[in-house]
């Protein structure tokens, strides 16, 4: 199995290596770290190979929300088929975060997901409830929901109350 993990963050990429620099060589050899916006990622000869699996640890909530549909485009043009997505979000609560981070954006925002929940803070990470993320992927042409797991978080809860700062969710998807 070969390996290739797209990251933006420099220090990420440093931390990856880092790890891989203290793995067993057979391991190592086979990942490739690649810091670039993921955006760029299928100008990369490693895109030109279909993928089996894609794991996404928190991207879907990093992204700008007006790029998640690019995003599924580019996951789509890179998988085969049969291929797995492992994907683990964030359900942020907006009272909790615009009141940290004092970041709340004006009221006349263009923003559409803001302009729904006029108070929600700015990300990243952005809101994105496990039912959207299911919606995106689930929508009869690509992907189908093979296990969903939110029962770490209480959607409505973190939504609600200002104790409950965030959350955690996880989706198993299958590319059909």
């Amino acid at each position: 199995m070969e390996v290739v993990a797209v990251e933006g963050s420099a220090e990420a990429c440093k931390a990856m290596n880092a790890r891989l620099d203290a793995a067993p060589a057979e391991v190592a050899k086979r990942v490739t770290v690649l810091q670039q916006d993921f955006f760029q990622f299928m100008e990369t000869k490693e895109a030109q190979a279909p993928f089996d699996f894609i794991y996404d640890r928190g991207s879907i909530v990093a992204i700008d929300p007006a790029r998640r549909e690019e995003y599924l485009r580019i996951i789509n043009n890179v998988t085969r088929p049969g291929a797995a997505c492992y994907l683990e979000g964030i359900l942020r609560s907006p009272i909790y975060s615009g009141k940290q981070r004092g970041r709340i954006p004006p009221s006349n925002i263009e923003h559409a997901p803001y302009k729904q929940q006029p108070n929600m803070a700015c990300g990243p990470p952005h809101h994105i409830p496990p039912s959207q993320v299911k919606a995106l992927y689930d929508d009869g042409v690509a992907w189908r929901v093979a296990i969903d797991d939110d029962s770490l978080t209480d959607s409505a809860k973190v939504l609600s109350d200002e104790s409950v700062p965030f959350g955690r969710y996880r989706i198993a998807l299958e590319r059909i």
